[in-house]
């Protein structure tokens, strides 16, 4: 762990701030460009702890297609065609209908 005010700690603020690109780089790109080795986890606390300095990784979804909107709102509709009275709700993983059991 880097001691709170060190040299090593201070540089890694410093880059992580310089420009836009260094905002939105990783903390162990910035170590790496400084030739800090460390951990993630380590870095981590040191920018969380030390310089209140968070990244997050945005989770990468990908997009419907064309066909898989469609399909997902000819489902809607459908769903909506359906009464509510005949749709069986469960928590169960498994249900058989007309089964001796």
């Amino acid at each position: 762990m880097f001691p709170e005010g060190c040299d090593e700690s201070i540089a890694l603020r410093d880059l992580s701030q310089k420009d836009e690109e260094h905002w939105q780089m990783p903390f162990p790109e910035i170590a790496k460009e400084l030739n800090i080795t460390a951990t993630r986890s380590t870095l981590e606390q040191v920018f969380h702890s030390q310089h209140q300095i968070f990244r997050r990784k945005p989770a990468h979804k990908p997009s419907l297609s064309p066909e898989q909107m469609e399909a997902r709102l000819a489902f809607a509709h459908m769903a909506l065609q359906i009464a509510i009275n005949t749709v069986v709700f469960t928590d169960e993983m498994w249900v058989e209908f007309n089964s001796l059991r």
